[in-house]
């Protein structure tokens, strides 16, 4: 009976297998069908085109129409002519005095060799002036060693000769050294002995002989140049012994 039994369950069972099997060849089949159209089915891999990237529209701005001004031709300036030239005036100058006359200037001081006050302006700006109306001029000052280098390097070397001051018969050297500027001469007189410190002014007891001693060499020198002046200028104490020397001298004479 077991027997009968077993053999009747695996007539049962094969029947379920057939349909399995059925069911998986046509799975297979339908498969195979599927790959055969894929395979005769060329694929052809499109690339896809790059998107080009939409530039955005620029916003529309109302536009503005700026009327130019238009520019009109200046108006024509009317031409100025020329004034007529009007004749040139001619200044005749003034004739210069005549006769020519000669002054001397007799002082211890003048810009811009030496100057200590108001009487080196004085013995600076008078000859210029004078020189201008056609006077002939002398400056005659003591050659100070205080005086610039400079202006004793442009010194010119006129002549020399000995002096008597006094009554004792000692007799003092006179050197005479010219330099001449915007027509005026400039004329030194030259003594270390007297004019050897270095200021002009030192005091009364030394000033005294030295002062006397420029005065009278300052007329030597004058007659020693042959040069007869019209008009003699002294300037304070230092040069005033000039005038009554030169009076006695005119009056022997």
């Amino acid at each position: 009976m077991a027997s009968k039994s077993t053999k009747g369950k695996k007539k049962t069972a094969k029947p379920i297998e057939s349909e399995k099997d059925t069911v998986k060849q046509s799975k297979k089949s339908a498969k195979k069908v599927i790959e055969k159209k894929e395979e005769e089915t060329p694929v052809i891999n499109e690339i896809a085109p790059e998107t080009t990237p939409v530039e955005a529209a620029p916003e529309t701005v109302d536009a503005v129409t700026e009327t130019t001004p238009v520019e009109t031709a200046p108006e024509t300036m009317p031409v100025e002519t020329a004034p007529e030239a009007a004749p040139a005036v001619v200044i005749e100058s003034e004739p210069l005095p005549q006769p020519r006359r000669s002054v001397v200037f007799i002082g211890s001081e003048c810009y811009p060799f030496v100057k200590t006050g108001g009487l080196g302006d004085v013995m600076y700006a008078l000859p210029r002036a004078l020189t201008k109306q056609n006077c002939d001029v002398k400056v005659i000052l003591p050659r100070y060693k205080c005086i610039p280098q400079k202006w004793q390097d442009k010194m010119i070397y006129r002549g020399a000769f000995m002096m008597d001051l006094c009554a004792d018969g000692h007799s003092y050297y006179v050197g005479i050294m010219e330099y001449v500027n915007d027509g005026v001469v400039y004329d030194f007189i030259d003594n270390e002995e007297f004019f050897s410190s270095g200021n002009p002014y030192t005091n009364l007891i030394d000033d005294i002989p030295k002062f006397c001693f420029f005065a009278k060499a300052a007329l030597a020198a004058l007659n020693f140049m042959n040069w007869v002046p019209d008009v003699i200028h002294c300037h304070d104490y230092i040069s005033g012994r000039s005038s009554p020397i030169r009076l006695s001298e005119t009056r022997k004479s």
